[in-house]
């Protein structure tokens, strides 16, 4: 019984998720760098220095944002990456319809593939939604499928043997 209500809560949890990451797609990008580098040539733009992306409610922070497109420059995939020196992950938030706690997400690296609808948090990764919370290693969400898979770092902590595992805290009234 108590695995069916697990279960149940993650599907709660993850359901949720595509509505919110879905909700902002039409409206327009607004892009804040320090600086840029645009080569439309190769379809590659390259944001670096305190990188605040926005498009409706959602907020996308980093140290650099590299974002690959075609020829007619619709965007095929989204990079987000904090510096190696700096202790403050990228990060994605958003509102999600009908809700009032934004849906966050933080890594060392996001990869946003847009065409396939796929994010994916690389490094010390978290995602929040409402008092839910997932750790680990790596997360990956599909959006279509609204199927979230967290791993923990095989490898460990460096300079320890002791392995990483993912985390997950759910909220008790989601639970009950």
């Amino acid at each position: 019984m108590n695995s069916i209500k697990l279960i149940l809560l993650f599907y709660l949890c993850i359901t949720n998720i595509a509505h919110a990451l879905d909700s902002d797609k039409n409206q327009p990008i607004s892009l804040n760098a320090d600086s840029a580098d645009i080569n439309d040539l190769k379809g590659i733009s390259i944001f670096t220095g305190n990188v605040i992306l926005t498009q409706g409610s959602l907020t996308l922070k980093a140290n650099k944002l590299t974002a690959i497109y075609d020829k007619s420059r619709k965007i095929h995939k989204i990079i987000a990456e904090t510096d190696k020196n700096s202790n403050t992950p990228a990060s994605i938030k958003q509102l999600p319809e009908g809700k009032n706690e934004y849906i966050q997400a933080q890594a060392n690296t996001i990869n946003y593939l847009i065409k396939n609808g796929k994010i994916r948090l690389l490094g010390k990764a978290s995602f929040w939604q409402e008092n839910s919370v997932f750790r680990g290693e790596i997360i990956d969400y599909d959006i279509d499928k609204a199927m979230l898979k967290a791993i923990g770092n095989p490898i460990g902590k460096q300079g320890t043997t002791e392995k990483e595992r993912v985390h997950v805290t759910f909220d008790p009234k989601i639970a009950n």
